[in-house]
């Protein structure tokens, strides 16, 4: 190494790479013991408030966080209601942020409802629904086919068209 800037960058590069060897990193603070009691009553809640709308008669998923819906979901969601009766909710917080423990209800909410919707309608209800829906999804994103014209043609003789 003949040029003088490559040996200082060369020097530099080795000293940066020595001090952040070094350097102590910071530690992602795992589940303390407070976030796991908070989780399992956020769970029990869900699983509670959701046998009481089964027992209610209330049929009802729900969803947090929103997400984007796949192709389709506006379809599923009809038949839910339409075939089972089961509504469908989408929760959005009105603060900022992200809730772990309503994450938490949810999926108990969720969890218990599918068990009841699967017991009233068959074990494999869901599926169904969801297949049916993306199947009327593809349908109508397919290119209608043009029907031939109901009218008659007229006849051609001679190569002209018979006109009334």
């Amino acid at each position: 190494m003949n040029n003088p800037c490559a040996k200082w960058i060369s020097l530099g590069c080795l000293l940066l790479v020595a001090c952040t060897a070094g350097c102590p990193t910071a530690e992602q603070p795992g589940p303390t013991e407070t976030d796991q009691t908070q989780s399992q009553s956020a769970r029990e809640k869900g699983t509670q408030q959701a046998q009481a709308a089964i027992a209610a008669g209330e049929l009802k998923l729900k969803e947090y966080p929103p997400l984007p819906h796949p192709p389709g979901h506006g379809q599923y969601t009809a038949l839910l209601r339409e075939k089972c009766g089961v509504a469908y909710e989408v929760i959005s917080t009105s603060g900022p942020g992200y809730s772990q423990a309503l994450k938490q209800e949810v999926a108990a909410w969720n969890q218990t409802m599918e068990a009841e919707i699967k017991r009233q309608f068959g074990p494999d209800i869901l599926q169904r629904l969801q297949d049916e829906a993306q199947k009327t999804w593809q349908q109508s994103q397919s290119p209608k086919k043009q029907e031939p014209p109901d009218q008659p043609v007229a006849p051609i003789t001679n190569g002209a068209t018979v006109s009334e």
